[in-house]
């Protein structure tokens, strides 16, 4: 597969560049963000942010120049590199990989001290250090390197259980739509197989658009989340058996999850927009992460927001269940059936009953799908 990045980006070093700049290690997560600004599925930055867009986006969820944005993209530093950039007087720096390969640079830079307890009030809404986006936060260096950046030509980050053809950049979705004629797509983020509550909601959103783009993240993630490979699996299976697979696209997004609730969503929602979708779906508990936020709090947070700020539409439900007296999945509006008599979908009770290798009923989820992950040895990060 042929990867497109971003026109507006530039994939060679210059001999300046090559010959007096500073280098800087970058993680696997970092590298995932490298690739996203490359493609342009952080469209409209093109690099990692400066100190002023850094400042907007935490305390009004925008750029400097108005542009809705709801979490910073950031490349954190320790003290003695921010201290060696800055007496050197060099406005561009090097990227390598754990390899010491040259993957990228940073030009026209700025550097500046990272005020974390600020920064995770604002898009954690908490300083709990039992909260995972906290504690990764936390744990970085204490300044931020921002300037614009150009990605080597033909670099890749590396997965170790996808496969890039799993992989989509937004100039391929956009091309594969218009391949098919699609007009109206609806886009599903998720981190988890799919039960039977996200088989409901996809459905009913596929029946008001042309197709359904299922786009689980790959990359960091918490403990005891699904495995990227059983995620992919347990897709492919609903796809074929459940779905019109000529209607539904499975592609992969690169992503660090933040685990910043709300404010996710909204990120979420613009990254899914620059892969040329027409919809996305938020449910219950989106981005969820155990106690810290209300149910329909990443719902909530887009009623917040100006009309002209996203040209995406975001399509909401609510709580889904199994009712037995209908035998298929419901909610409030379309279930005959009282709460008791229902069967609530629990992401979590469904993840223990496959810790402890229960077989989860057909209510919760397909038997296919459980036959799958039931023969898989190891479906959850450790």
């Amino acid at each position: 597969m042929t990867t497109s990045y971003n026109e507006n980006l530039v994939f060679l070093f210059t001999l300046e560049l090559e010959n007096s700049s500073k280098k800087i290690q970058v993680s696997l997560s970092q590298q995932i963000d490298l690739y996203n600004l490359a493609t342009g599925a952080y469209s409209p930055l093109t690099g990692f942010c400066r100190r002023d867009d850094f400042v907007t986006i935490t305390e009004k969820m925008q750029l400097k120049d108005g542009t809705l944005w709801s979490i910073p993209i950031i490349l954190a530093i320790d003290e003695e590199k921010a201290q060696e950039i800055l007496s050197s007087g060099i406005h561009a720096v090097e990227l390598i990989d754990n390899n010491n390969s040259h993957i990228a640079s940073i030009s026209e830079i700025e550097i500046y001290p990272f005020d974390k307890n600020s920064y995770c009030i604002n898009i954690f809404w908490t300083l709990d250090s039992d909260h995972p986006g906290v504690q990764r936060i936390q744990k970085m260096w204490d300044f931020l390197i921002g300037g614009d950046v150009q990605v080597r030509d033909g670099w890749k980050a590396k997965f170790d259980d996808v496969n890039w053809d799993k992989i989509l950049t937004p100039q391929e979705t956009k091309n594969l739509f218009a391949a098919r004629w699609f007009k109206e797509i609806v886009a599903f983020q998720t981190r988890n197989v799919p039960h039977r509550g996200h088989e409901y909601i996809q459905k009913c959103a596929l029946e008001n658009v042309d197709a359904l783009l299922v786009h689980p993240v790959i990359g960091e993630k918490k403990s005891w989340d699904f495995q990227n490979h059983v995620i992919l699996g347990s897709y492919q299976i609903l796809a074929n058996k459940y779905y019109n697979p000529e209607r539904v696209i499975i592609s992969c997004l690169p992503w660090v999850m933040q685990y910043a609730w709300p404010r996710e969503a909204i990120l979420h929602a613009i990254i899914r927009q620059n892969f040329w979708c027409t919809h996305f779906i938020v449910g219950r508990d989106h981005a969820w992460v155990w106690s810290y936020y209300g149910t329909y709090d990443a719902q909530k947070i887009f009623e917040t927001l100006p009309e002209w700020a996203l040209k995406i539409k975001i399509l909401r439900y609510e709580n889904a269940a199994y009712c037995p007296q209908v035998r298929w999945v419901v909610t409030d509006k379309t279930s005959p059936s009282p709460n008791a008599e229902r069967v609530f979908i629990s992401g979590t009770k469904f993840r223990m009953m496959l810790m402890e290798w229960i077989r989860p009923p057909e209510e919760f989820i397909r038997p296919e799908i459980v036959d799958y992950l039931l023969s898989e040895k190891n479906i959850f990060i450790d």
